[in-house]
């Protein structure tokens, strides 16, 4: 059987699983799976409480490549990010930064932090994938917002700011897995339709792709950066 059959076949079982998942209860049971298998945050939450001073300081806001003295300051970040999900212990997204800082598929000017008065409040980091074995592409997440500036814009900075790099960079395109009513508003389709392919078809539309340039991205299976064991 051939690569592109292989796809085809994919994609038919993949509108099958659409289907046996629509309405409410199969999107919330699919949100639940991508949730659990990715290490993207939920849609930032809207604050009432001095929306004037948090606007304020998102006005100072300076993004720039993450340094190795910044490491500490973003756990922290990203333990308070991730709290309401780990259940009273240690988010899994901490130990995750930490194996992606030391694996081979790490590339510094891809992890970027955002600091509003030199504090930390939010963090991209995007690492080498591969797309069939030998197609590079980058595959995006953890994203974190500190909880106090969630909803200011500062995770569709973030985005933006990886997207403008792996542009300037020459990358094809961007891979995650996450919320498909908040990534969509920043270019991200859903990938399987398109012939790119998760380790889990189960993740549907959640699983999507940012094509980076002119040239569509060629068909495969998508693989992420080895700590992710995906």
């Amino acid at each position: 059987m051939s690569a592109s059959e292989l796809i085809s076949i994919i994609q038919t079982l993949y509108g099958e699983l659409r289907t046996s998942f629509s309405g409410d209860a199969g999107e919330a049971s699919a949100r639940k799976r991508a949730e659990k298998l990715t290490y993207t945050p939920s849609v930032p939450r809207s604050r009432n409480k001095a929306r004037g001073d948090y606007r304020d300081k998102v006005h100072n806001m300076l993004l720039r490549t993450e340094e190795l003295e910044d490491r500490p300051a973003i756990s922290k970040l990203v333990a308070r990010a991730f709290a309401d999900q780990a259940k009273g212990g240690e988010p899994g997204e901490v130990a995750l930064l930490e194996q992606l800082y030391a694996c081979d598929e790490y590339i510094q000017q891809f992890s970027v932090v955002a600091l509003v008065e030199d504090q930390i409040v939010g963090h991209v980091i995007a690492t080498r994938g591969w797309l069939d074995g030998d197609v590079p592409l980058l595959g995006l997440g953890p994203i974190a917002v500190d909880p106090e500036f969630q909803g200011k814009g500062i995770g569709g900075a973030l985005l933006n700011e990886i997207r403008d790099r792996a542009i300037a960079a020459g990358e094809r395109g961007i891979i995650l897995l996450g919320h498909t009513t908040y990534y969509p508003r920043f270019g991200y389709v859903p990938a399987i339709p398109a012939g790119i392919i998760p380790s889990d078809v189960s993740w549907g539309d959640h699983f999507m792709a940012l094509q980076l340039g002119d040239k569509e991205l060629p068909q495969g299976k998508f693989i992420y950066a080895a700590p992710f064991g995906v």
